[in-house]
């Protein structure tokens, strides 16, 4: 299948196998097709909203939607994508939007091998934070108060607070790993992209958790090792990103994990948690 994109009076379309779509004010620099090449998918604007266009039909409209996160499952069956809608922002699954989050993150959803099961990190919304106290662990009262106020308004929180055996980069750790729409354990920092097994039953991330200044790499929630950081400091020199770039792998039968990693001052091989 082929398409591309075209300009016309000001407008642009999307034309896919020589049909051309509906004329939109700003269309996605890329035209997405499902694994199986049945499906396509792109982003276009009209007027103040912002539609996921699949197979020719639009979506409902959002304040913003993140280009990078539109991906198709790998059977070709689904489709996800993150978006947001005033202060809160969802995870859209063929249509059906998460809970509301203050934030998701830019790589957006991940599919499992099979396509069943989907997973993203999200950081906590202002209204469940407000209705949820141990969203903010660790902090006083006035503290909470503080953050809460904050979210809001609608500002950005860069506090650091002292907690037990360290320091909450962003007052609170509100970064969850969702997997299966269910929100994982809370953390200062994400560390990597979610990674399913290639028989989609293992999960696996890395995280820094709260009062901790170390990153860990959990495989299936259980915690490996503590790491100054993951992946490759040379390449993390030249781009910041980088260490999203390093992937933990799984073997082929999905039994066994690695990843690269520092741990005092030495960079080291980890295999299902031990040093190579």
């Amino acid at each position: 299948r082929f398409g591309y994109l075209s300009q016309h009076n000001g407008k642009w379309t999307a034309t896919v196998d020589g049909v051309e779509g509906p004329a939109y004010e700003e269309v996605s620099f890329l035209i997405r097709f499902s694994p199986d090449e049945s499906h396509y998918a792109y982003v276009a604007k009209k007027g103040d909203g912002w539609f996921v266009v699949a197979d020719g039909r639009e979506g409902q409209p959002w304040d913003q939607i993140e280009e990078d996160s539109l991906v198709f499952s790998a059977d070709s069956k689904h489709l996800a994508y993150a978006a947001r809608k005033g202060a809160a922002a969802y995870a859209i699954l063929d249509g059906a939007l998460s809970p509301a989050y203050e934030e998701v993150d830019l790589e957006g959803p991940v599919f499992s091998p099979d396509g069943k099961r989907v997973a993203y990190w999200a950081r906590l919304a202002p209204e469940a934070a407000k209705q949820d106290e141990s969203a903010i662990p660790g902090l006083t009262a006035a503290q909470a108060a503080e953050v809460l106020e904050k979210l809001r308004k609608g500002e950005k929180v860069e506090l650091s607070f002292e907690l037990t055996g360290g320091t909450g980069m962003f007052g609170a750790p509100c970064w969850s790993p969702v997997v299966d729409g269910v929100p994982g354990p809370r953390y200062d920092q994400k560390g990597s992209p979610i990674v399913f097994s290639p028989d989609s039953k293992r999960v696996a991330y890395a995280a820094a958790p709260t009062g901790d200044n170390k990153t860990h790499v959990y495989l299936d929630g259980v915690a490996g090792p503590a790491l100054n950081q993951l992946g490759n400091l040379e390449d993390i020199a030249r781009d910041p990103l980088a260490p999203r770039l390093w992937p933990i792998r799984f073997s082929p039968d999905s039994s066994r994990v690695a990843y690269a990693g520092w741990i005092a001052g030495k960079q080291v091989l980890l295999v299902d948690g031990v040093p190579w």
